[in-house]
């Protein structure tokens, strides 16, 4: 198992400058960088999310005035921005957000209701839940998975009037099919166009059950119908007890036919009935290769959370990558500190190009 050492370079972006920035815990939740902009979600003292974005002016990103791009959507919870590279495609930037949630919930008005169905649960089987109709578009895309466009990555209209994939849409892994309700909407999707294989692919959350969360894969050739959600395949297996892959972190690596994936891993063991007490141990981002985006191979380890930094909290105050790119000889990590705390920031790290790539390549040559 590779330990990687990315240096720490410097803070890119402050996640509490504003009044309102400073109010609740959740600010910053999945930051990601996309079109020169770094995308973050901004939680009010009535927990209700925005999406931010601050631009960079050549030399430091900037949070421009009044630089909410989206409000008065639970989209705003998974929110995830992407460059579309498809050579057919007439919209610049894409994304994709939407919960699945039904009456009550604190930021929905009840004269937008819809009807609702019983959904399977696979966290709380013994409780049941509901869930929104998905074949009626809801005004804050609170039925499912939508997909938005863009061409200046400020505003943002939906591309279809109807949610893509929801807790309904049944899922699978390798032996069979899953519950209804595996997909979940409580996650960072991962989204892009894939010029190996002339598809949109997205990578999105499976609760397996209490403590236990994985990722599933869809593909799309006009991202508003998808092939059935996937189970991705680890070696070393994943543990379907006690894993978890809190988000798939995957990247297509440039110009290259392979992948690369960060994901932050935690073991997670439940001690009662009601989930209150849980040991969390084993907790570190992942470094994982695929040829196919399908099967992936864990090949090494970074930000490694063994208990000699106490900043770090806990696995989800450890740091988390959220973005990923090369230029020049530098592999340059965007990493989230100190999630959950007051005083999170985005930090550039790096790694050597040269170094890196000569490690990814010789782990792909050992897979079969």
């Amino acid at each position: 198992m590779i330990q990687f050492q990315p240096k720490r370079v410097k803070e890119i972006l402050n996640f509490r400058e504003s009044p309102k920035e400073k109010e609740n815990r959740i600010t910053g939740q999945y930051a990601h960088e996309a079109d020169n902009k770094i995308y973050y979600q901004v939680y009010g003292s009535k927990n209700d999310p925005e999406i931010h974005v601050a631009e960079y002016d050549g030399e430091k990103y900037v949070k421009p005035d009044n630089n909410c791009v989206l409000k008065g959507s639970l989209a705003a919870h998974n929110f995830r921005v992407f460059v579309d590279t498809n050579p057919n495609s007439t919209t610049r930037l894409k994304a994709v957000g939407g919960f699945h949630t039904s009456y009550p919930h604190p930021h929905l008005n009840a004269s937008d209701n819809l009807d609702i169905l019983d959904c399977h649960d696979p966290v709380w089987p013994n409780l049941g839940k509901k869930r929104f109709v998905i074949d009626k578009k809801h005004p804050a895309h609170a039925n499912g998975l939508y997909i938005f466009e863009s061409e200046d990555g400020k505003k943002w209209t939906t591309i279809n009037e109807k949610p893509v994939l929801s807790d309904f849409t049944l899922c699978k892994d390798r032996w069979g099919d899953l519950p209804i309700g595996t997909m979940a909407s409580d996650t960072l999707p991962t989204a892009f166009y894939d010029h190996n294989i002339s598809s949109y692919v997205l990578y999105t959350r499976a609760n397996i059950k209490l403590g236990v969360r994985h990722v599933l894969r869809t593909t799309s050739k006009n991202l508003i119908n998808w092939t059935q959600p996937t189970l991705i395949q680890c070696s070393p297996a994943f543990d379907s007890r006690h894993d978890n892959l809190y988000y798939s972190g995957v990247y297509p690596y440039p110009k290259e036919d392979f992948y690369i994936a960060f994901p932050p891993h935690f073991k997670n063991i439940i001690k009662d009935a009601e989930g209150h007490h849980r040991e969390y141990y084993n907790e570190k981002t992942l470094v994982m290769v695929s040829r196919d985006g399908i099967q992936w191979k864990t090949i090494g380890e970074m930000f490694v959370h063994d208990g000699s930094n106490p900043e770090w909290g806990g696995h989800m105050r450890a740091p988390h990558v959220l973005g990923f790119k090369i230029i020049d000889d530098k592999v340059l990590l965007h990493v989230h500190e100190h999630f959950l705390t007051f005083e999170n920031k985005m930090v550039l790290y790096t790694l050597e190009k040269e170094e890196f790539e000569g490690l990814i390549k010789n782990a792909l040559n050992s897979i079969p």
